[in-house]
């Protein structure tokens, strides 16, 4: 099967699928890590929102990586996903087609419980398992999703070796402006809270906090 693109487009267009998603790893690692003090601020603060955000961040990432692993091609439609790689393997005659080939495999067998909620309940609402709720998969985790991203990452890496690419660099540094920063106020903001309980001259603090641009919002 040829493909309707260049393999460096195709090539491209997976690193700019795959890297955010690595983003949103770092994102999600900052805003739910094991830690119950943690748990306890966002209680404080909003529990129905921290709850969704979770299931929206699980969501994002089971279609996100379902859409990685569909067929390189549909019947006439072409997708974006890294069984492009194995056509690209075997169009530039890389020796180790095989390989890369029982890797891709390997990481959808993997993955087989994320692809089952993906057409079952998310892209998709069955009626009988809605109904009857009795679809059965193993439990999802953060390391689980995280480990077929980097395999995922491994495979596109090996075929940028062989083209002699630039290889796709995945970054684990957090984003000082994203989930770090609201994690850090909101903190800040329940030490400001207990601080206030603990002061005596309550009024005077009321007064200069309505000097601020934000004492209305």
């Amino acid at each position: 099967m040829e493909n309707s693109f260049s393999h460096i487009e195709i090539i491209e267009n997976l690193k700019q699928h795959l890297l955010p998603c690595f983003h949103d790893l770092n994102e999600f690692d900052v805003l739910f890590p094991e830690n119950e003090l943690q748990l306890e601020m966002y209680n404080e603060i909003a529990p129905n929102f921290f709850i969704l955000l979770n299931k929206m961040y699980f969501d994002k990432f089971i279609l996100s990586i379902s859409r990685l692993l569909d067929p390189a091609k549909q019947f006439k439609n072409e997708n974006l996903s890294i069984f492009q790689l194995i056509e690209i393997a075997n169009a530039t005659n890389y020796p180790k087609t095989e390989e890369l080939k029982k890797a891709i495999d390997e990481i959808k067998l993997e993955a087989e419980d994320i692809l089952k909620l993906r057409s079952k309940f998310i892209a998709h609402r069955d009626l009988s398992h809605s109904v009857n709720n009795d679809l059965t998969v193993a439990p999802i985790d953060f390391e689980k999703i995280k480990e077929l991203y980097n395999k995922m990452a491994k495979c596109l890496n090996e075929i940028e070796i062989h083209l002699e690419l630039k290889q796709t660099f995945v970054s684990y540094i957090r984003d000082m402006y994203g989930a770090t920063a609201l994690v850090r106020n909101l903190k800040n903001s329940l030490i400001y809270r207990d601080m206030r309980k603990n002061y005596d001259k309550w009024q005077e603090d009321e007064e200069r906090a309505k000097t601020s641009k934000f004492y209305k919002l």
